[in-house]
């Protein structure tokens, strides 16, 4: 079902969005939910209940992450699911370019929806598996990273990173404390170098409680 939201903020807490965030990008976002919940019905993008449980524990959580990242030009998002980071850091980066990989064709197809609906110029979805993409002839900028959100085990994504296609400065991955310890165990193994950046998951925190796994081969630096 489509659920009916009247204005900006209108039961969700789109207040605790970083405060420079303009009026007509939260209407973006509440766009986005929207489309959210009612694809939701099609397919499933998302565990949660209601617009608020996504905004708060998802949409801030990527709005915040994006807060401690370097600056960049490029960025690709693999396994985008329903949108997480990519579709939020691209409202929040207009400027920015954005590439969204999904190999499950319906999500894949949800997302050019967004795109679409949202006139999101700054995005472009590969409805395919990552190690399939080809990059176009103009190449990559250099200032390119890649991010995931919940998209595999730490073991199998480090796999999938030393196999990568594009030559990138860093790779990010939202992790637990569990996958923390996990990533930096295994990169002590490996032909890796990782490390971590903390922080808030919302405004409301007194200590940062949202990580950020920063991950690169050795041979690429």
């Amino acid at each position: 079902m489509n659920p009916t939201l009247k204005s900006p903020g209108d039961n969700i807490p789109l207040e605790n969005l970083p405060h420079n965030v303009s009026r007509e990008t939260k209407n973006q976002f509440q766009k986005f939910i929207d489309l959210v919940f009612l694809w939701q019905g099609k397919i499933n993008l998302t565990g949660a209940k209601s617009p608020q449980e996504y905004c708060r524990h998802h949409l801030i959580d990527c709005s915040q992450a994006l807060q401690v990242l370097p600056d960049f030009d490029y960025c690709i998002d693999v396994g985008a699911g329903s949108g997480l980071p990519g579709i939020v850091w691209a409202l929040l980066k207009p400027k920015k370019e954005f590439l969204l990989v999904e190999s499950l064709q319906k999500r894949a197809s949800f997302l050019n929806r967004v795109q679409s609906q949202l006139g999101m110029k700054n995005v472009q979805v590969f409805p395919g598996r990552f190690e399939k993409y080809v990059p176009a002839a103009a190449g990559i900028p250099q200032t390119t990273i890649m991010v995931s959100r919940g998209t595999s085990a730490p073991q199998n994504l480090l796999k999938l990173i030393l196999l990568s296609p594009i030559q990138f400065s860093a790779w990010y991955v939202f992790a637990t404390e569990r996958t923390q310890e996990e990533f930096l165990t295994l990169g002590r193994k490996s032909d890796m170098q990782i490390s971590s950046r903390k922080y808030f998951r919302d405004l409301e925190e007194k200590q940062p409680s949202g990580i950020l796994m920063e991950i690169f081969p050795r041979h690429l630096r």
